[in-house]
């Protein structure tokens, strides 16, 4: 079955999208919980999607959270070279106009720029990161704000995300949401609309002053 979705825009979350960081984020998190005498246990049970200022102030309200963030900020640009880029993803960015497509990441902007430059090669003109909102994901103001950025309404907007916080937050600000299973669980994807696995065979085609076409493993999304 075909479908038709149609939109302005796309916006990307970043780590597990753009990026498979797993062992990046991994390797960071047991690093710093190590240093600080956290179960690695309860990092994995809040940290998904989420910024680490969030996961820091539930798993370890007893220190310095700013300072925590900037010291596992630190681990993780030491190592952030080993990500590894999502097939298809190169592609599918190079046929997307820049004004039409952003990031909405929970990293820090020094992290999100540092894994980007690995991935991409390059920042792209809509950038959110966490320290640019007061709430992050799943609260909605990520999205709204790149909403903002891209000038389109959220309505108009397609998000890829592999987390049930960004699905939440993005579906909250009213977006619609394909979730990419590459790096992650497919459980976790269920309130998306639909589910990928990766951007293998992703392209935008029919390029016109006011429209493209995305053809989506059949399926097709026209992005006005």
């Amino acid at each position: 079955m075909n479908y038709l979705l149609q939109t302005q825009g796309i916006l990307f979350d970043l780590d597990g999208v753009i990026a498979d960081t797993r062992v990046v984020l991994k390797e960071t998190w047991t690093k710093w919980c190590n240093r600080n005498a956290i179960d690695i246990e309860k990092i994995r049970e809040v940290s998904h999607g989420k910024r680490p200022f969030d996961t820091i102030s539930i798993v370890a309200p007893h220190l310095n959270t700013l300072e925590q963030v900037k010291i596992l900020s630190e681990i993780e640009n030491s190592i952030c070279h080993r990500l590894t880029r999502l097939n298809g993803i190169m592609e599918l960015l190079n046929s997307i106009p820049d004004i039409k497509w952003g990031v909405c990441t929970s990293s820090t902007r020094e992290c999100a720029v540092s894994k980007l430059q690995h991935a991409i090669g390059y920042k792209p003109y809509c950038l959110v990161c966490s320290e640019d909102v007061e709430h992050g994901k799943p609260n909605p103001e990520a999205y709204i704000k790149a909403a903002g950025i891209l000038k389109i309404n959220p309505a108009n907007l397609i998000v890829f995300e592999d987390s049930k916080a960004g699905i939440e937050s993005a579906k909250t600000a009213g977006c619609k949401v394909i979730g990419v299973s590459a790096a992650s669980n497919k459980s976790l994807l269920i309130d998306a609309d639909y589910v990928i696995h990766d951007f293998t065979d992703i392209r935008v085609v029919n390029i016109t002053d006011k429209k493209a076409t995305i053809n989506l493993r059949g399926n097709s999304i026209t992005l006005l």
